[in-house]
Formats: C-alpha cells, sequence, structure tokens
C-alpha cells in the first residue's frame, strides 16, 4: 500500500512540475513583451522566481509556484512586503482523493496602473478528483486554464514594449 500511495504522489508531483514549468515558460515570454516596471521606480528591481514548491503544512497543501513576480516598493509605503503577481497549481491529497487548485493572483501594495491596491483573485479553480489518474488529468486542465489570462500584464496595464 505504500509504495502504491508513493508511486502515485510521484506521477502526481511530476504532472505539477511539468505544469508549473509549462506555465512559467509561457508567461515569462510574454512578461517579457512587456515594461513590467512601477512608475517612478527603477524597473531592474523588479525581480521573476521561476517555479519552486512550496508546503507551508498547516493544510497539507504542496503548492508550485509556477511564477512569482515582486515589485518594488518606494519607501514610506505601508508595508514592508513588496506587491507580487503570483501563478500556482496545487494539490492538497485527503483521504477521498486528492484537491487540485490553480491560482493567478495580483496583490498590490498600492495602486498600479488600472487595479487598486489590495489582492486580486484573477483566476481561482479547483477540482476534486479521486484517482491519480483523474488527478493527472486536473492538472493538465488547470495548466490549460491559464490560456484565457495570456492578457494578465495589459489587464493590470504594463504597456506593451517597443
Amino acid at each position: 500500500m505504500i509504495n502504491a500511495v508513493s508511486a502515485g504522489m510521484g506521477t502526481i508531483l511530476s504532472a505539477l512540475h511539468e505544469a508549473s514549468g509549462k506555465v512559467e515558460r509561457v508567461f515569462m515570454d510574454i512578461a517579457f513583451g512587456y515594461d513590467i516596471s512601477v512608475p517612478g521606480l527603477p524597473d531592474d528591481e523588479v525581480t521573476y522566481r521561476g517555479t519552486y514548491l512550496w508546503y507551508p503544512e498547516k493544510d497539507g497543501t504542496l503548492t508550485f509556484h509556477c511564477l512569482e513576480i515582486q515589485l518594488p516598493w518606494r519607501s514610506g509605503d505601508v508595508s514592508n512586503v513588496p506587491s507580487e503577481i503570483r501563478l500556482s497549481i496545487s494539490v492538497r491529497p485527503h483521504e477521498h482523493g486528492f484537491t487540485i487548485g490553480a491560482a493567478l493572483e495580483v496583490d498590490l501594495v498600492t495602486p498600479l496602473h488600472n487595479l487598486e491596491a489590495g489582492e486580486h483573485q484573477i483566476m481561482s479553480r479547483a477540482e476534486e478528483q479521486t484517482t491519480v489518474a483523474g488527478a493527472v488529468a486536473a492538472i493538465g486542465r488547470c495548466r490549460d486554464a491559464f490560456a484565457e489570462h495570456h492578457g494578465l500584464f495589459h489587464h493590470i496595464g504594463f504597456l506593451p514594449r517597443g
């Protein structure tokens, strides 16, 4: 039984890693076509972080952050936390199977272009699956759901490059 569970989670983690890498590559290619910057601040202070695994242990959810873009902030802003754009795919195993999720979030300390300060849930998706095969298929659907948001940077108000 333990070997079957381990093999199943290995299959799911492999699918998550592959899906998050694809989302990262696609959105990085799109981001390079835009001037991702905060007006009045140096654009070289924008940081990009590709696929990484995050496991906070509080509820057992494993999250692959496909892409995280941190924007610089002005001294005197109300937060020590930078504004961020986050794309992620996750799995939470439970007694009846798996919850597969995907999220696209924009969290702004101050207003930026077309968005007000605050948390903006651009996309949130969750699917319940009872089998490993179903979880892998759901991961693929979550990956594909990001395609509906290729206009993200335009939506925020970043200008196309050159």
